[in-house]
């Protein structure tokens, strides 16, 4: 007797995960530095082709930068947010593909 009371086992729960895999040799990655920042980001993002917006948002969801451009092998570039006030961030980068959400820090 359990604390539930008497009862027949149930039956096992089985989950089944369907979906299109990433393939990671493939796969655009981004990396961002420094963070925290005391103005410039450098920003790349490996194995892409195609358009990229940035948007920075401050703490009330207002874009308070912006920046579109094509990548064609790879995509390199300098965010420059030194005239924001210090605190957090939210840096958006869309493309195609893919989108990257990352919280940065202005110091």
């Amino acid at each position: 007797s359990e604390i539930c009371g008497d009862s027949e086992p149930s039956e096992p729960l089985v989950i089944t995960l369907r979906g299109h895999g990433i393939d990671e040799i493939n796969a655009a990655v981004l990396n961002i530095h420094p963070n925290p920042t005391d103005g410039e980001i450098n920003v790349s993002i490996g194995n892409i082709t195609s358009d990229v917006w940035i948007s920075v948002l401050n703490s009330f969801g207002q874009t308070v930068y912006a920046q579109h451009d094509k990548a064609e092998n790879g995509f390199n570039t300098v965010i420059n947010i030194g005239n924001l006030s210090d605190g957090s961030y939210i840096l958006q980068i869309r493309s195609d593909e893919n989108v990257w959400i990352k919280k940065i820090i202005k110091k």
